[in-house]
């Protein structure tokens, strides 16, 4: 887990959300936030399991007023890369910049410990989380076609990377 102090930075035109690192036991916290964001939700146990992880990289974003949770980052780092496993932040607070400062207290702690190059895999129809990354500086490198199935659909997902140090051979630095 990340040493990370609390963020609580404003968000232009919403409550304030505090960003902490998460822990195991905010597992149930983060399976409900999945359940109302996701078609195919993760339960407690998965959740509990990964944050476990010794690789593990994990915030949440609560609404300082309300003392409730507004969204989530969890991932992992291995050796000098870092994946985003998920990103969600619930549909009231969404537009608000806690997508972007989750995704930058992650990439923060995961260059922290050493790590070049953060990837993701997103729907290739989730044009907003599309927006999201490309504005926070991701390219695409791939595609995994069938990757996501909602229902009977099929949908790619798109691979993408963002360099977060000079010397990753992608050419972007941090």
């Amino acid at each position: 887990m990340s040493s990370l102090e609390p963020s609580g930075a404003s968000p232009a035109g919403g409550a304030e959300a505090v960003i902490f690192p998460a822990t195991p036991e905010q597992s149930a916290e983060f399976a409900r936030m999945h359940q109302e964001l996701f078609l195919e939700p993760w339960d407690r146990p998965s959740f509990e399991g990964l944050l476990r992880h010794p690789g593990a990289v994990a915030f949440v974003a609560h609404l300082a007023v309300l003392e409730c949770p507004a969204g989530f980052i969890l991932g992992r780092v291995v050796l000098d890369e870092a994946e985003i496993l998920s990103l969600g932040v619930l549909r009231l607070q969404q537009r608000r910049g806690i997508a972007t400062r989750l995704v930058e207290a992650f990439a923060g702690a995961a260059r922290r410990a050493g790590v070049c190059r953060l990837h993701l895999e997103v729907c290739e129809h989730n044009g907003a989380a599309i927006g999201l990354y490309r504005r926070l500086g991701f390219r695409e490198v791939g595609r995994r076609p069938g990757y996501y199935r909602p229902g009977a659909l099929s949908r790619d997902a798109l691979l993408l990377v963002r360099a977060l140090c000079d010397l990753d051979p992608l050419g972007a630095g941090p």
